[in-house]
Parts: structure tokens; C-alpha cells; sequence
């Protein structure tokens, strides 16, 4: 989940999935693509970076 416009929002099942495998591995940061920009889940940090704004936003 992200947070987006005051409110908790689901990803999309297919981020959700890769995110799962990627945690499994340990890695600590992928990249994914939705809605159409190209973001950077950070584990660690627990943020979502955009990567073309640079804008980042929390996740759970």
C-alpha cells in the first residue's frame, strides 16, 4: 500500500507479487512501473520514490 490523496491505497496485484519475491531475496530497493512512471519501492526506507519527480511517499 501507498499513500496517496489522504488515503492508503492497494497496489496492483502483479507489484504486490514481484515485491514479495523481491523481499524473499533480501534485496532492499526494486523498480516497478505504474501508472505509466517508473518508481523505486525502497524496503528499507519504506518509501516509494517516483522517479521522474523525485516525489517520494510512504508505504506499508
Amino acid at each position: 500500500m501507498y499513500y496517496q490523496n489522504s488515503q492508503w491505497t492497494d497496489f496492483l496485484e502483479n507489484i504486490v507479487s514481484m515485491a514479495k519475491q523481491d523481499l524473499r531475496i533480501k534485496k532492499s530497493a526494486t523498480e516497478v512501473v505504474f501508472n505509466d512512471n517508473n518508481y523505486v519501492l525502497d524496503f528499507f526506507h519504506m518509501m516509494l520514490l517516483d522517479l521522474k519527480s523525485g516525489m517520494q511517499q510512504p508505504i506499508v
